[in-house]
């Protein structure tokens, strides 16, 4: 597995900047764009073949897996308590707050889905967790 590691971890890359242009695009879309794309829809409008928040999960996936792959659990620590970040910064320059209302719902892939700030958290601790595993295993060898 190791040999193939490097083509792996470049595959995820590449899937990752493909879910980060359909979602800047969507971004900066204009409303006609939004609904008429063949790429990206918003939660249940348009002709995209994934909505918005299924991009949003493929990055997020792909960028936590290369992150693993070149940096072990460390990376994945990181980037747990990275999407936490990301969570409050996003939330504070849209709506001017940092969580949003318990039980918000979140739409993926069709699905929708109830969300709380102790799931925010959760991701936090353990990620806090993961990067002290971490380093408490680098400083013993």
């Amino acid at each position: 597995m190791k040999k193939y590691l490097p083509y792996v971890t470049v595959i995820l890359i590449l899937f990752y900047f493909i879910g980060e242009g359909a979602t800047e695009g969507y971004t900066w879309a204009s409303p006609e764009q939004r609904l008429e794309n063949p790429i990206i829809k918003g939660s249940t409008e348009g002709k995209g073949i994934i909505d918005y928040h299924g991009y949003r999960t493929f990055e997020t996936v792909f960028v936590l897996s290369a992150s693993l792959l070149l940096l072990g659990i460390g990376g994945l620590g990181a980037s747990m308590v990275g999407l936490f970040i990301y969570e409050r910064i996003l939330n504070y320059v849209d709506l001017g707050i940092w969580f949003k209302e318990p039980g918000w719902e979140y739409y993926v892939f069709g699905l929708t889905f109830k969300r709380y700030p102790v799931q925010d958290y959760l991701v936090l601790v353990i990620g806090v967790g993961l990067i002290a595993y971490y380093f408490i295993n680098k400083a013993k060898r």
